[in-house]
């Protein structure tokens, strides 16, 4: 048995239409079928199937009937349910209905077919793991009671809120049955309804405890007088009505307010207030929260994070009921709000600013942090070539700037014995760069909370991501491929004055071993703007190729022989085997198939750079409250340019 620590008070559900067939000797019996071992989703990669067998189902609780409920409100049984027993694979059950007027009101509208779904809750006590975690099956599991829903099973819709702490949801189908009427037993009813505990209770608990949070926000209730008071209304189960008396009391007493920037800050630079302190239910919430959005959209994949979401306390929970929990973990009057409404207050709470222990307190900024997360697991996920190229670089502002690359110093003299040592000479070159602003608008809004449409959390801002990525891998590539003009002699990147380029002779040609060879003379002969007699020795290091000559590079790359193998040279050595890396890239098919490149070592000498806005490689997500559509507005932006910094260090072969 596999040791996981499934947390037993998340709600599962499965709803079925009821089969109904006229009664006509007026019975209040139907037969049900309550659950079956086919398995259900629960999470997005995990199953659950309960076992039906004598002996993984407990119905000792089912001696003297368990009760009959409508949508799982224990306050008020509506009926019984007896004659459970397991046939073929389903558990089956006989459903009686109690003579007072809500159970019989109930029985019509099942009669009528304007009720048809049928749950169950259950508690499981042991169970196994499969499919590599996927598939969780309940070997033994106790079942507590059936209900009469309203609607399919919805999450979103807080049905079942009422169900037992430690207890699933799951639904099945009714069935007639003429025989066996009998009057239901309300007093074993609502003893298994009081053992269990109500599930709305541990609500109302929450909200308690919420309230009275909320009562101790701001600075004045920070002494150690007020927070003694929170600490007693919290732990001996006192109302809000106590708090507020005792905070009076304590006002009226003159308790002075506690001193500025101990427990309690205010931030003039962020607009709103600063809690410091231990593990506050809202930031235990946004942490939390964001965990669980962040497993569901496949964000994050870590095994011990996912089963973590999975058995938290908000495990499960859809956007919707996510953003109903932060109103009421945030003390806001949410009472009688559709989810629609809900979703608008939580979004509203962006402009309050109270941050908890440096975790942003507003419901939008958990979702900025989500799209933030996307975006840049995005933006590493293509594999862009340009790094292995181009060096990255620093821009402090927008304005145009130099890159200077100071030439070679003039080789050393001969100094006779006696004789001055004469001054040196080397010359500047300049290259001109200006950052570039690159960006995309994206929204997230309160329909797409209702809806509970991860895409627009995770899979929209995950492709800007991508987007962010190719952008800066076109601008690191169109510094040379455009053969740019410098401005260090006015003559073009690639050209015959500059002998970084073939475009004939023996040289001219795919990537082999005469071709190569050839491009590294012509690197290693290059000589800088001073007096230097001998040429600078700058080896190729990458050979940046169209993925229509990848295939013939990498051979070149690593093949022990010359890959053009004739009679004459079947045995000649490949002289470049293991002297450079293979650069491929579908940017440069865009141009031309048969031009192909070499390259120096861009952290050794001056090849490209690619500048960013101080530093700053990966994507900015700048964020605003929506105006014209309710929600938040997205602004994804990479700022960044690129140049060549010298022709010496890049040789082109035309190919053909």
């Amino acid at each position: 048995m596999s040791a996981i620590n499934l947390e037993l008070s998340a709600r599962r559900e499965r709803a079925m239409s009821i089969e109904f067939r006229a009664d006509d000797k007026g019975g209040e019996t139907f037969r049900a079928a309550l659950s079956s071992d086919t398995p259900i989703r629960i999470w997005s990669d995990l199953d659950e199937r309960l076992i039906h067998t004598a002996e993984a189902v407990d119905l000792s609780r089912a001696v003297g009937g368990l009760p009959l409920l409508f949508a799982h409100d224990q306050r008020q049984p509506i009926g019984r349910v007896d004659n459970l027993a397991i046939e073929g694979g389903v558990l089956r059950g006989d459903f009686t209905f109690a003579p007072n007027a809500k159970a019989q009101e109930i029985r019509a509208d099942v009669a009528g077919g304007f009720l048809r779904n049928v749950s169950i809750g259950y508690r499981i006590h042991e169970w196994i793991e499969k499919d590599d975690g996927r598939l969780i099956e309940a070997t033994r599991w106790e079942l507590l009671e059936a209900s009469i829903v309203s609607v399919p099973a919805d999450p979103s819709v807080g049905l079942n809120r009422a169900a037992p702490a430690a207890t699933m949801q799951r639904g099945g189908t009714v069935e007639e049955n003429t025989g066996g009427a009998g009057a239901p037993d309300f007093g074993s009813a609502q003893e298994i309804a009081r053992r269990q505990g109500i599930e709305e209770g541990r609500r109302a608990e929450t909200e308690r405890r919420n309230a009275i949070e909320a009562l101790f926000i701001g600075e004045r209730f920070q002494a150690p007088e007020f927070q003694a008071i929170r600490a007693a209304a919290l732990a001996d189960g006192r109302g809000v009505d106590w708090a507020k008396d005792e905070l009076l009391r304590a006002v009226g007493a003159g308790v002075a307010p506690i001193a500025q920037g101990s427990t309690f800050t205010q931030s003039p630079a962020a607009g709103g207030q600063r809690f410091q302190g231990g593990d506050d239910a809202v930031e235990k919430f946004m942490r939390g929260a964001e965990l669980q959005i962040s497993v569901r959209a496949g964000l994050e994949t870590d095994k011990a994070k996912v089963r973590e979401a999975r058995d938290a306390e908000l495990g499960g929970m859809s956007l919707a009921e996510l953003a109903r929990e932060y109103c009421i973990r945030r003390g806001l009057n949410i009472r009688g709000m559709n989810r629609d409404r809900i979703a608008g207050v939580a979004l509203s709470q962006r402009s309050a600013g109270v941050i908890f222990n440096n975790v942003a307190a507003d419901f939008a900024n958990l979702l900025e942090n989500i799209a933030g997360k996307a975006l840049l697991l995005g933006y590493e996920e293509p594999t862009e070539t340009w790094r292995m190229i181009a060096r990255p670089g620093v821009l402090s502002d927008f304005r145009q700037a130099s890159r200077t690359g100071l030439s070679e110093f003039d080789d050393l003299a001969i100094v006779r014995d006696g004789a001055e040592y004469r001054m040196g000479t080397f010359s500047d070159r300049a290259e001109k760069i200006q950052l570039t602003s690159f960006g995309r608008l994206f929204r997230l809004s309160r329909q797409a909370i209702v809806n509970d449409d991860l895409d627009a959390f995770a899979a929209v801002p995950r492709k800007m991501g991508r987007a962010a990525a190719r952008t800066v891998g076109d601008v690191a590539y169109n510094a040379f491929l455009t053969n740019p003009t410098l401005n260090q002699d006015g003559l073009a990147l690639f050209v015959a004055g500059h002998n970084n380029l073939i475009t004939t002779g023996a040289a001219l040609g795919a990537p082999g071993v005469a071709s190569l060879s050839g491009m590294k003379t012509l690197m290693g002969r290059q000589r800088d703007g001073s007096n230097q007699t001998n040429g600078l020795n700058i080896r190729p290091a990458r050979v940046v190729v169209p993925l229509a000559l990848e295939d013939a590079a990498r051979t070149l790359q690593t093949a022990e022989f010359n890959p053009l193998i004739t009679a004459t040279n079947s045995a000649s050595p490949n002289i470049h085997r293991g002297t450079f890396e293979t650069v491929a890239d579908a940017r440069l098919d865009s141009v031309s198939a048969t031009q192909w490149y070499a390259f120096a070592d861009p952290m050794l000498y001056d090849v490209i750079e690619v500048g960013f806005l101080d530093g700053q490689q990966e994507p900015y997500l700048e964020s605003r409250d929506g105006w014209s559509v309710d929600g938040v507005e997205f602004k994804v932006r990479v700022d960044c340019a690129a140049i060549p910094l010298d022709f010496r260090t890049m040789v082109r072969n035309n190919g053909a």
